[in-house]
């Protein structure tokens, strides 16, 4: 027998078979990173057909997810739509340490602190933008809003600067919330929280299922002599509220 002939045999079978991996390596890295491409192409372009979980371990994937500013913040929309805002405010953070004075991560992370009832961190941030940009008049709307489970006459003056700085074709929805604003203060000074309540009825407070039960909260710290009926009342709006934010 020739061994030199049979170890060449080797050689050349081995050969075979690493070009073979390694080609398959190649294909499958390729196939892959297209397939990749291809998702966040359709995530970028809006046809995206994935669940959210799915394009969340997608985004997760990326390289350098933490330097990326906009994929930090699409990262937490995409957790507030699965309503983890814990981790949505995680994301939040780590874009704002990059740019402090990015309002579309201030404006979701305000929407975040709402949702997690943390109304004191909520206000701070609806604070900064209205600093950032003080006139752009949804800014002053959805600080009034934050700043009704503080001080009426606060949020007040927050809508008068809405008002200021609306242009023609929204001005007349600033100034119905400020007519109905101060016409509910005169019962709040009054000592009545009547007013309260036709603002939380109103269209105004109609996605903002938290800041509700915030003032029916205050409502029962506020006025210690209520009775039986108004008791039953603000139990009845509650059980109300809390039927649509699950709904």
């Amino acid at each position: 027998m020739n061994w030199i002939d049979v170890w060449g045999d080797d050689i050349v079978h081995n050969k075979k078979i690493y070009i073979t991996v390694i080609t398959l390596f190649f294909i499958s890295a390729l196939v892959t990173f297209f397939l990749y491409e291809y998702e966040m192409y359709l995530i970028n372009s809006g046809k995206n057909f994935m669940s959210v979980n799915e394009t969340i371990n997608l985004y997760k994937k990326k390289k350098n997810i933490n330097e990326n500013v906009d994929d930090l913040i699409e990262l937490a929309r995409l957790y507030s739509v699965n309503k983890e805002y814990e981790k949505s405010k995680e994301y939040l953070l780590k874009a704002l340490e990059k740019e402090p004075k990015n309002t579309i991560a201030l404006h979701r992370l305000a929407l975040v602190y709402e949702n997690l009832n943390d109304f004191n961190k909520a206000i701070e941030t609806r604070q900064k933008l209205v600093d950032i940009e003080p006139q752009k008049p949804e800014n002053h709307y959805y600080y009034a809003i934050l700043l009704l489970t503080k001080d009426i006459n606060v949020s007040i003056n927050e809508i008068e600067l809405a008002v200021k700085y609306a242009d023609e074709s929204d001005k007349q929805f600033y100034m119905e919330m400020l007519e109905l604003f101060k016409n509910s203060s005169k019962f709040i000074d009054e000592e009545k929280y009547d007013g309260y309540i036709d603002i939380i009825n109103s269209k105004f407070l109609e996605s903002n299922n938290n800041v509700k039960l915030e003032i029916i909260k205050n409502i029962r710290s506020k006025y210690r002599n209520l009775k039986i009926e108004d008791i039953n009342k603000l139990e009845n709006l509650e059980k109300e509220i809390k039927n649509n934010k699950i709904n």
